[in-house]
């Protein structure tokens, strides 16, 4: 992993930031996740090839477990980081999400073998009816400075156009991110700090724009050390970075 890449999953990985992004694009900004109710996971995921171990390492996953909506909900939720758009994130997110629930039938399965809990159909599986798997949700935060022009669907992947092929196999839709895209309301629905960071990249293909944003709003004359270290890692800008400890010095 890169120290770019690293910085950036560091700034995320805090809870209430974590929190105010997927709160944005899942709910549409209502505070429906709390940063209380995050806990992380382990991102390692070991999977067999031919007999062989093979390891896939998610940027940053969570789990968020309370009880929303009337019901008691169980969700996994990763953040992926991407700064350069790639072909292949339909097929890469799609492997990293059935492994994880490949990695939860069999802790499930281990647990009902261990309790007795299998009935003879049920054996081979040691997975029952009454038995039930937490969705996993990944969203792709594109923090590049061009617009995404890569696919984004795992159907855009195939030449073959014949639709009744098509249909029998299952699409996968990266959960994409892009701040270019965002209207300027959709940042109001941001509550933290995380909310300069996408409008920094929202118009980091434009200097003009980039450049007004900077000198013509009092908000940036503020930011804090860690988002400014990030906008100035990923937009790539002569950004003040506060120095440590508040004193209103910058570095």
């Amino acid at each position: 992993m890169g120290q770019k890449d690293l910085g950036i999953k560091e700034y995320l990985s805090v809870n209430r930031r974590f929190a105010d992004v997927c709160n944005y694009y899942i709910y549409g900004g209502r505070q429906v996740i709390q940063s209380e109710d995050l806990e992380d996971v382990n991102p390692e995921e070991i999977f067999r090839v031919n007999g062989k171990e093979e390891e896939k390492i998610r940027d940053i996953i969570k789990k968020s477990e309370a009880k929303r909506f009337g019901e008691n909900t169980f969700v996994l939720l990763c953040i992926e980081n991407e700064v350069v758009p790639s072909d292949v994130l339909p097929v890469r997110f799609a492997l990293n999400e059935y492994i994880n629930y490949d990695k939860q039938i069999k802790k499930i399965a281990d647990y009902n073998h261990k309790h007795g809990l299998i009935k003879s159909e049920d054996y081979i599986s040691g997975f029952r009816r009454e038995d039930f798997i937490a969705p996993v949700v990944t969203i792709v935060l594109y923090l590049g400075t061009e617009s995404w022009d890569r696919r984004t669907e795992l159907h855009e992947l195939f030449k073959v156009k014949d639709r009744h092929v098509r249909k029998l196999v299952n699409n996968y839709k990266i959960n994409l991110l892009e701040p270019h895209m965002m209207e300027a309301d959709d940042f109001d629905k941001l509550e933290t700090e995380v909310r300069k960071l996408l409008e920094i990249m929202a118009c980091s293909d434009n200097k003009d724009k980039l450049n007004n944003l900077i000198t013509g709003s009092e908000e940036f004359e503020s930011v804090d050390r860690d988002t400014a270290v990030v906008i100035k890692t990923v937009a790539n800008i002569d950004l003040k970075i506060p120095k440590e400890g508040g004193d209103g010095k910058y570095v």
